[in-house]
């Protein structure tokens, strides 16, 4: 919401859009990862990504011209996926190192 000053200058007030925007993020239970190597099972992956949490789901994809395998991985809570991007991104798996963020 936008109100005017003495000076004439505008003032905005931001709040309500940034405590939605952390109420969003913390909601957040998808988490991309890259750089998965071709070879690593379903299984093998699955197994890696439990150890932050409990998976509810995984979508696994190829980048061909990459020659990596891709994922989205759903944790049940928020909290695990805030905990599987702390711990693993950056973590060697199968002799890759993985990048994990928030899927959008």
């Amino acid at each position: 919401m936008a109100r005017g000053r003495a000076d004439g200058r505008r003032v905005v007030d931001l709040s309500s859009t940034i405590d939605s925007a952390t109420t969003d993020r913390s909601k957040r239970r998808a988490v991309f990862v890259s750089n998965l190597p071709i070879g690593a099972t379903e299984e093998e992956i699955h197994a890696r990504f439990e150890t932050a949490g409990t998976v509810e789901s995984m979508k696994l994809w190829r980048d061909h011209r990459g020659g990596q395998q891709l994922a989205t991985v759903t944790y049940q809570f928020p909290l695990d996926a805030k905990r599987a991007i702390s711990t693993l991104h950056h973590a060697e798996f199968r002799g890759r190192i993985l990048g994990l963020a928030f899927a959008r």
